[in-house]
């Protein structure tokens, strides 16, 4: 980046928090940081953007991820933690406990001349779309076989798994998975699946 790149970057990134902070007011919508949440019924919907650069050109990157709320309480049954269903609903957005949605939308939109207008566009831009995708998504489309999302993947298969009874086959898919996504006080994810999987078998 050139001297005066580097000078709007950082204008950028100071500023952006701050424009997500004020758009997000006006739609009714929670910020944390660089994360903007809401809930509708029994899911929570989450609206990331970042700045990067990227030979010598400025970029903001959106995504927009969804989950139903059954998600995050069934990893807390299966981590023995059935408690966090009664904390607040941010709990389910930043919580240490909590599994990353499904990717619903993604986009990059290039900020051509580095400006704070831009920026602003853009932001408010993102804050309608993801109005309109709360207001469109229904439970029923959190599909992981279609998710684009890799981080908590393999969670997310075997809660579905798990959810729609699939007991047999959510074992089999926790003996393979590469590495526990949680652990709680010893209780690694893998192990806790097994062990709710074949607990729930005997019911």
């Amino acid at each position: 980046m050139t001297r005066e790149q580097q000078k709007k970057f950082k204008e950028i990134r100071t500023a952006l928090p701050k424009i997500l902070q004020s758009v997000s007011k006006e739609y009714g919508f929670k910020k944390k940081d660089y994360m903007v949440w809401s809930k509708k019924q029994e899911m929570i919907f989450t609206l990331f953007v970042f700045e990067r650069v990227l030979d010598g050109r400025c970029y903001i990157d959106i995504t927009i991820q969804f989950k139903p709320f059954w998600v995050d309480n069934l990893l807390w049954d299966i981590l023995q933690m059935p408690e966090n269903k009664n904390q607040p609903v941010s709990l389910r957005c930043i919580g240490a406990f909590s599994v990353n949605g499904c990717v619903l939308y993604k986009e990059t939109i290039e900020l051509v001349d580095w400006s704070i207008d831009e920026l602003t566009d853009c932001t408010d831009s993102a804050m309608k779309k993801f109005a309109v995708i709360i207001d469109e998504t229904q439970s029923e489309d959190f599909k992981v076989q279609a998710d684009t999302n890799p981080y908590h993947s393999d969670i997310r298969e075997v809660l579905m798994l798990v959810h729609n009874r699939e007991y047999d086959v959510a074992i089999e898919y926790a003996k393979n998975m590469p590495d526990d996504c949680f652990v709680n006080k010893g209780l690694g994810s893998r192990t806790a699946v097994i062990q709710y999987c074949e607990k729930q078998k005997n019911i």
